[in-house]
């Protein structure tokens, strides 16, 4: 019985050091002029790590984010479609910037998802 009830007590130790494992990306938007109208382009940065979920999945071409999931090849023009689109995938934004370099304003949205 002591035997037992002192395993119950190791494998409580061991699940409490169990920890959720936080993932981040950064959505950036530039914002400028374009033929007369106010126009933005729209990036994902998932970083270099090989190792994040989505690693071989996002494209940034041509202003636009491109993101391959289960329901095939997404394409993202807007700031709020990216970020509706990974809210529903359980992305939070946990931070957001608006800057100026020069003529070229832009805001940053760090966002976080937890896995377990």
């Amino acid at each position: 019985m002591k035997s037992f009830l002192f395993f119950l007590i190791v494998l409580g130790n061991f699940s409490s050091y169990a920890q959720n494992i936080n993932e981040y990306l950064k959505v950036r938007v530039q914002y400028k002029i374009k033929f007369g109208q106010y126009d933005y382009e729209v990036y994902v940065d998932i970083g270099k790590n090989g190792s994040h979920s989505l690693a071989g999945k996002v494209e940034n071409m041509n202003e636009k984010v491109k993101i391959h999931d289960d329901n095939g090849l997404l394409e993202f023009e807007s700031d709020i479609d990216i970020l509706n689109y990974l809210g529903e995938q359980g992305w939070q934004v946990i931070q957001s910037n608006k800057n100026k370099i020069l003529d070229t304003e832009y805001t940053e949205y760090l966002l976080e998802k937890q896995h377990e």
